[in-house]
């Protein structure tokens, strides 16, 4: 199933596509979106196409009580949240979605301890030499190196690193638009898109053009 993204362009940066999955939902509904952060189980919800983040449990318990409500009492769930009105209800009811509430906040520990975020250094990366052609164009040889490497640390899921090698790393250097004699060249690494990219080194590879 896709649920549509919000268009919003006003927001934070550090929000993820289920945040705005859940504003998306919210926009194009009258429904509203609970999330609970993979990483960190911060608990969000999303109504009308905003956004109340970092909710405790007992703010959150009475926000889903207040769903209970007839209609003609009413208000926005997030605005109630806002105004931090609290109303007491059935205690059966009140003890059902707080069991809700906690299942919801084990599960989402539970996956964080079974698929941990990691690190993952990864060692001997070949570095591809694009645009040769340009040197053979001004009678130009590589005398050195013929081959280069680099180190490359990823940090991601346990899951999706665990599968990672350095043949899913790649790592060019352009040699297009270079003279004779020593040159430092950057070099540009891309990974797979599951992961984030921390650090690599060397960061420049020197070579020794000569004609």
């Amino acid at each position: 199933m896709f649920l549509p993204l919000t268009d919003n362009m006003s927001l934070s940066k550090d929000l993820g596509t289920r945040h705005r999955a859940a504003l998306g939902i919210s926009e194009k509904s009258d429904g509203l979106a609970i999330v609970v952060s993979e990483e960190t189980g911060a608990i969000s919800i999303a109504e009308n196409g905003s956004l109340a983040r970092y909710l405790d449990i007992k703010t959150l318990e009475q926000i889903l009580l207040d769903m209970y409500k007839p209609k003609d009492s009413k208000q926005s769930f997030i605005t109630k949240w806002r105004r931090k009105m609290s109303k007491e209800i059935d205690n059966n009811l009140t003890l059902k979605i707080f069991a809700i509430i906690i299942a919801i906040i084990l599960r989402s520990y539970v996956m964080s301890k079974e698929n941990p975020p990691r690190t993952k250094p990864i060692r001997n990366v070949v570095v591809n030499f694009t645009n040769i052609e340009s040197l053979e164009q001004q009678h130009l040889v590589i005398m050195d190196p013929k081959i280069a490497k680099i180190n490359v640390e990823l940090s991601g899921k346990a899951n999706n690193l665990k599968s990672i090698d350095e043949k899913d790393i790649l790592a060019t250097v352009d040699l297009s638009g270079y003279k004779e004699g020593d040159v430092k060249v950057p070099v540009y690494v891309e990974v797979p898109s599951d992961v984030k990219l921390v650090d690599y080194s060397p960061k420049e590879i020197l070579f020794k053009f000569e004609k």
